[in-house]
């Protein structure tokens, strides 16, 4: 019995000493500072500029006129992050701004009559954000309010639709008007009146018919007396000049070429006298 409690005792002794022991390593642990690796962070942090924030709507005009309901709005800006959209005071939409952006570009959608934008842009800054308004009117059907060109476009050319038989009437009526016209105009009608060909004081209409008829006989007559001379000049400057030997006209008209000219004249000669009596 003595010789279990002696046992026992050295048995508690010894679970002291190990008790101890580990108690004093947990405290000189915990008393020894751990290293630790700090890791840099960056905060940025944005810097505010004493001038106000700003936004303005530069088109369309205030009061503007549409006849579609789709409007694009574009403005100004300073020192916004993004501009919030209202129509008639219910919120629509929200527009993002990249870093420093000057301007901003949107779209709205009208309802029929009077609309009242409001553009609120949002400032980090400061808690009171600007504001624009804006009046637009959708009335279909009417016509639209002409909006400012953006600086440095070009003006359009404006292309006019010209009738070139009027205009070419025109020239010649401001041409016959001019001194030498009249000057010409008025000895020719002194030489027709000489020769009996047209009566005193005849009507312009008259006048002209005389003059084309006059014109049609003397051509008529000029082919039928010199088909030959002009035959003549005429294959003196193909060959000789001009140096042109491809036949191009008609067989009957190469070969045949003084008769088709006197038969012209006297067509020339007809003419007058079946439709211009």
């Amino acid at each position: 019995m003595r010789f279990v409690v002696a046992r026992l005792s050295s048995a508690v002794r010894s679970a002291s000493r190990y008790l101890i022991v580990g108690i004093s390593i947990g405290v000189l642990l915990a008393c020894i500072p751990t290293s630790a690796s700090a890791q840099g962070t960056t905060v940025s942090v944005p810097l505010c500029d004493v001038a106000p924030a700003t936004i303005a709507i530069s088109t369309p005009l205030n009061n503007s006129v549409f006849d579609q309901p789709a409007v694009t709005l574009t403005g100004t800006v300073y020192r916004l992050t993004q501009v919030q959209l209202y129509l008639n005071d219910n919120y629509v939409a929200t527009v993002p701004l990249d870093s420093g952006a000057t301007t901003f570009t949107t779209e709205v959608y009208l309802y029929q009559g009077t609309n009242s934008v409001k553009l609120v842009g949002i400032d980090f800054c400061s808690p009171a954000n600007p504001e624009a308004t804006w009046t637009m009117i959708y009335a279909p059907g009417a016509q639209p309010t002409v909006q400012p060109k953006p600086p440095g476009t070009l003006p359009r050319p404006v292309q006019a639709v010209v009738d070139s038989s009027a205009y070419l009437q025109e020239q010649i009526d401001v041409a016959s008007q001019t001194t030498p016209a009249q000057s010409f105009s008025g000895a020719l009608y002194e030489a027709l009146v000489a020769l009996d060909i047209a009566p005193k004081n005849a009507p312009q209409e008259q006048m002209n018919r005389m003059l084309l008829r006059m014109v049609l006989i003397v051509t008529g007559t000029a082919l039928l007396l010199f088909a030959s001379p002009f035959i003549s000049l005429y294959h003196w400057v193909r060959y000789k000049i001009l140096q042109w030997n491809i036949h191009a006209l008609p067989e009957l008209v190469h070969h045949h070429a003084t008769l088709v000219l006197r038969l012209l004249g006297i067509v020339l000669i007809a003419i007058p006298f079946l439709f211009l009596g």
